[in-house]
């Protein structure tokens, strides 16, 4: 709540005990209390219309509790007085630490207090036996500002203790802000860099297309003509246009998966699996062993087909020569989640290189060992982050890597 909330709630408490003070002062009747009440509502009005109403925000709250300390320690000299009465200036006390920072503003509300209480109980005192008993007295005082004094330093330790949370929480909060802005200008960074990756990939394609027409027709011409080895030269070029053009391709694939709305298709997975292995890997089929198939599945049928086929084709593509494949994919779920498993005999994969295979470009081979553009398992990442799933890599207990995805299946209609 903020100081303004506070400090006009304590005037609407006020106001209303005020009220409620006059009207049954009425049927004593008390002039002397309907007086006091009555100045002390217009106190608190006038009090408010500063701290509101003008640039005195502090005047205001002065005048409200200087004027319940003036008119209770007043009525102390009156028929009015009561030990009750006493229980204003803790009031009093505990709402100068709650509007006020200043020490010396507390100390000083804290000695016009412990005034207050001395009047009250000496007067009080001196009506009840019209003369002093020293020692009584004495017991009273020390009880009334012994009181005064535990509730004086409860309320700082409280507030000093209110004041360190607050900043702590200050602290986080501002650190929060801070990732904020890092996240919202990492985001805004990622999705600049999808844009261009989107528009270089068009705009790629066109040169890429030229300079393999032209190499093509530079070959026709002068075949025949050139000697073997820079025949040779021309088929690099070509390779390496060949190579560039997949690059092209693959990113604008990524660029696709990471921005491109997508819809979520009920899919059998049965028929779904084996058209993949049928059209796609139908030499490797007794090699392919799959487990648990779900009935269905909800997923992009585009997607979830070009993540399976990535993933089976990796697999197959790190197989030590003379090697046998064996690939094994397993399928399990929750109510939460599918999850599938795909485990191959390969070379596998160091440990400490685990996180970076999933990067733009990252080839822990080289080309002339390992065909691909290194983008392969990054487009798979994007493709399960798009399902609300996990992508991450394993060893695998028939030899060489697991790769383990998840696929949420709470997903909407359109992602």
């Amino acid at each position: 709540m903020k100081v303004s909330d506070k400090f006009n709630s304590q005037v609407l408490i006020g106001c209303l005990a005020n009220i409620s003070v006059v009207i049954s002062s009425l049927f004593i009747p008390d002039v002397l209390l309907i007086g006091i009440t009555v100045s002390l509502f217009i106190c608190t009005l006038f009090g408010f219309y500063l701290y509101n109403y003008t640039r005195h925000k502090a005047a205001g709250i002065h005048v409200m509790l200087f004027s319940y300390w003036l008119a209770f320690t007043g009525a102390a000299f009156s028929h009015i007085v009561s030990y009750p009465l006493i229980l204003v200036y803790p009031i009093i006390l505990g709402l100068s630490n709650l509007f006020f920072k200043s020490r010396r503003i507390k100390l000083t509300y804290f000695a016009l207090c412990s005034i207050g209480v001395l009047i009250m109980i000496i007067n009080k005192h001196y009506l009840i036996h019209e003369t002093y008993y020293h020692l009584e007295l004495i017991n009273n005082i020390l009880i009334g500002l012994g009181m005064l004094v535990s509730f004086y330093l409860t309320n700082i330790i409280h507030n000093d203790i209110i004041e360190s949370y607050q900043s702590k929480l200050e602290i986080k909060e501002q650190s929060l802000i801070s990732k904020n802005t890092k996240l919202e200008s990492y985001i805004d960074s990622n999705l600049q860099l999808e844009n261009f990756a989107h528009l270089a990939s068009h705009e790629l394609k066109t040169p890429i297309r030229n300079i393999a027409n032209l190499t093509g027709l530079i070959n026709l011409k002068l075949k025949g003509k050139i000697s073997n080895n820079e025949k040779d030269l021309l088929d690099i070029v070509n390779n390496e246009v060949v190579r560039m053009n997949d690059l092209v391709s693959n990113l604008l694939e990524l660029s696709k998966v990471s921005s491109t709305a997508i819809s979520i298709d009920n899919i059998q997975f049965p028929q779904f699996i084996n058209q993949i292995i049928s059209k796609n890997f139908s030499e490797f089929s007794e090699n392919i062993i799959i487990k648990n198939k779900p009935e269905t599945l909800f997923a992009n049928r585009r997607l979830l087909e070009q993540l399976f086929f990535n993933l089976i084709e990796n697999a197959l593509k790190f197989i030590q020569e003379g090697v046998t494949p064996k690939i094994v994919i397993q399928h399990t779920e929750t109510t939460a989640e599918h999850r599938f498993e795909i485990h191959d005999n390969g070379i596998g994969i160091d440990h400490q290189n685990r996180d970076q295979i999933f990067l733009i470009f990252k080839r822990l081979h080289t080309y002339g060992n390992y065909e691909g553009t290194g983008m392969g398992l990054a487009i798979c990442k994007k493709i399960v982050e798009r399902h609300e799933g996990i992508l991450s890599v394993d060893s695998s207990p028939v030899g060489g890597s697991a790769f383990i995805f998840t696929i949420a299946k709470s997903l909407p209609e359109q992602l």
